[in-house]
């Protein structure tokens, strides 16, 4: 009888980074069994934040170009003046002179917007890498009960921020044809007509298909670091996803 030897193990390469920006939108759990199982690699955070940084740029410098944009900044200014007025803060002749200053503004409104965009996008980039990346850390500390690397954390939080890269182009889209900053690829399309900065407006803003798609991506990440279930990580990561989406209409709601 003729004995058959197993195939000899082939040890496999690590993936590239290019692999992994791709295949975190089409087949995460690849990606994150590789993050788990291969050498940190600054990398894999640092290329996927500066892809957001100029996707959220370009979403900036788009977006004030397109008219109906700045017209609806002008509406927000104008029916600030109009509130002025009905309080008793402002006289309707000077009311009068700001609302027609307004349209003389709109050039300054184009640059302003841009250049406080850029900085905000950058500035919230980074700010917001660093800040998912310790909850992920420290659900899976004290949620999970699992010693999860902050630096695995980073990797996760970076890679999976490819999703948002995808919703910020997404919803340039529609910005350019809604002519709305308002416009995301959620329930809130069902909505043209809500107020901007109304707790309604934030509620539904909140709810964009691809923040979800994000939460459920980082849930995979982080349960395949702990050891978890997708179901006990998506718990931790969805729950504080709800807070702040309350925490948002609630601010909305007291500033109205």
């Amino acid at each position: 009888m003729t004995d058959f030897a197993p195939p000899p193990v082939v040890p496999q390469e690590p993936s590239s980074l290019g692999g992994r920006i791709v295949n975190v939108l089409v087949a995460p759990g690849e990606v994150w069994e590789s993050i788990r199982t291969e050498a940190y690699r600054t990398s894999n955070w640092v290329v996927p934040l500066l892809i957001g940084i100029v996707a959220g740029i370009l979403f900036v410098w788009v977006s004030f170009s397109q008219p109906g944009v700045i017209d609806e900044i002008i509406a927000q200014q104008v029916k600030a003046i109009d509130a002025s007025v009905a309080d008793g803060k402002m006289t309707e002749e000077l009311a009068e002179k700001a609302r027609e200053q307004m349209e003389t503004m709109r050039p300054m409104m184009v640059t302003f917007g841009r250049l406080a965009g850029t900085v905000a996008m950058g500035v919230m980039a980074v700010v917001m890498q660093f800040l998912v990346a310790l909850l992920l850390f420290l659900i899976a500390r004290w949620g999970l009960k699992s010693a999860v690397s902050y630096w695995k954390c980073m990797e996760v939080t970076g890679l999976a921020g490819m999703v948002m890269v995808l919703g910020t182009l997404v919803t340039l889209f529609l910005v350019v044809l809604k002519g709305s900053m308002a416009a995301n690829p959620g329930p809130i399309l069902l909505f043209p007509d809500v107020a901007m900065g109304s707790p309604k407006q934030a509620l539904l803003s909140s709810l964009n298909v691809f923040y979800f798609w994000w939460a459920a991506v980082l849930a995979g990440g982080l349960a395949r670091l702990a050891g978890r279930s997708w179901a006990a990580a998506a718990f931790w990561v969805f729950g504080l996803y709800f807070l702040v989406i309350a925490a948002a209409t609630g601010f909305a709601a007291a500033r109205s």
